[in-house]
């Protein structure tokens, strides 16, 4: 059965100039490959110290997603914010994007509709890379 998974977190690594040739750089790979190997499809954006996402997917590999972001040391104060079963999928592939400036007010607060509307304004001004189609939408 489909899933959706939403995510916020706070960034424990440097995420400035240069950034994508380190740290930054290998969380983006190792989420990409892991979205493209299990059929995840969604968005990954960043703004300030925060970032966001929402997967798509079967169960399973989601709930794999999530373990591993679990302990990855390249994040803080992970929040589940949404996971449950949707009728069909709303992204054919798997995007990241940022935002530049200082994160605003209140993103700790957000909510999974919150996150997902945000993502989708963030990917919308500056999506940094997409990957191939994964799948054909419903």
């Amino acid at each position: 059965m489909l899933h959706r998974m939403v995510l916020s977190a706070r960034s424990a690594i440097d995420l400035g100039a240069g950034s994508l040739s380190g740290p930054l750089g290998s969380l983006l790979t190792a989420c990409m490959k892991a979205s493209i190997e299990d059929c995840l499809t969604g968005e990954m954006a960043w703004q300030g110290d925060h970032f966001f996402l929402v997967l798509e997917g079967d169960r399973q590999p989601l709930l794999r997603y999530l373990a591993s972001a679990r302990q990855d040391a390249r994040l803080t104060g992970l929040r589940r914010l949404e996971f449950g079963p949707v009728d069909r999928r709303e992204f054919e592939t798997w995007s990241v994007g940022r935002r530049a400036g200082q994160a605003g007010a209140g993103l700790d607060a957000l909510t999974a509709g919150e996150v997902r509307a945000l993502i989708r304004s963030i990917i919308g001004e500056n999506c940094l890379a997409t990957s191939p189609r994964l799948i054909q939408a419903a």
